[in-house]
């Protein structure tokens, strides 16, 4: 599949770069790589519309500066650019995510390997972080987890390593489902079970946590099946969104019997975790 690659130069970097990369992935764009002036996009190259990208609103903000130049980029040129822009992420000394062309390093008490592709979720965007560093908090022994959005299956390889007995990592994108299936193998994991769909795909199975990373209209249309998906005390986890979209999260969630557990933030971005009552 051949993608269309954005190069945008934005001013000021923050907190422009987070709004617009969030506007992009309601439109389909599957991967962003930040630089220092901005950041670059990547979407398939026929799912791309020129005109919807420049008619989102944060153009037209009279105090912000957006340009960008376009690139196409075929399939095979991909791993390259990946590996030309990832760097292993450290969260605290719990979790070091790295790829399999990176040097070890001692003193973590867990490693995740991504083999870098165009999949959401290597432990750079503040979402993700966000999630893991939450994640050690929360007992994960022998726990039925379900990793919704689930990207390069990040989340549900931490959650396996943390002592979940059974993983169902779903993503709607055929890229990482592929993807989620590489690093399950490159991980030795043998617990995590990947899914190929969207809302739809989510087994008719009672879990003792769900993790969400998407975005807030999905969340939105999501939480109602992710409340009947949960367990009697079950946790939740919901990232992808600003701040200021909690409290629309949180009303909603409360009304289908989640209770506020703890939030978190991160350079604009949060996470919410709830609790089943």
């Amino acid at each position: 599949m051949d993608y269309k690659g954005l190069f945008f130069t934005v001013n000021p970097v923050f907190p422009v770069k987070d709004i617009l990369t969030a506007r992009l992935a309601d439109l389909g764009f599957e991967s962003f790589v930040d630089t220092e002036e901005g950041f670059e996009a990547y979407i398939p190259k026929e799912h791309y519309k020129k005109e919807e990208v420049l008619s989102l609103q944060e153009f037209d903000h009279a105090e912000w500066e957006i340009s960008f130049e376009e690139k196409d980029f075929e399939d095979q040129n991909w791993n390259a650019t990946w590996e030309a822009s990832f760097h292993p992420i450290d969260v605290g000394d719990f979790v070091r995510v790295r790829a399999p062309f990176h040097d070890v390093k001692e003193g973590f008490k867990h490693e995740v390997l991504i083999q870098p592709q165009m999949s959401f979720g290597t432990g750079h965007h503040q979402t993700t972080f966000l999630i893991m560093k939450n994640m050690e908090s929360i007992n994960f022994e022998k726990a039925k987890v379900l990793d919704m959005g689930c990207g390069t299956g990040i989340l549900a390889i931490l959650a396996e390593k943390l002592g979940a007995s059974s993983i169902d990592a779903i993503d709607i994108d055929h890229w990482s489902f592929e993807n989620t299936k590489e690093n399950i193998e490159l991980n030795q994991s043998k617990n995590i079970v990947p899914i190929l769909g969207g809302e739809e795909a989510i087994p008719e199975v009672q879990y003792d946590c769900i993790i969400a990373n998407i975005n807030r209209n999905i969340l939105q249309a999501q939480l109602p099946r992710y409340a009947r998906a949960m367990k009697k005390g079950a946790r939740l986890f919901l990232s992808g969104f600003f701040t200021n979209d909690v409290p629309v999260l949180q009303q909603q969630a409360a009304d289908l019997g989640i209770a506020f557990i703890a939030q978190d933030e991160k350079e604009g971005w949060a996470v919410w975790i709830g609790e089943k009552e």
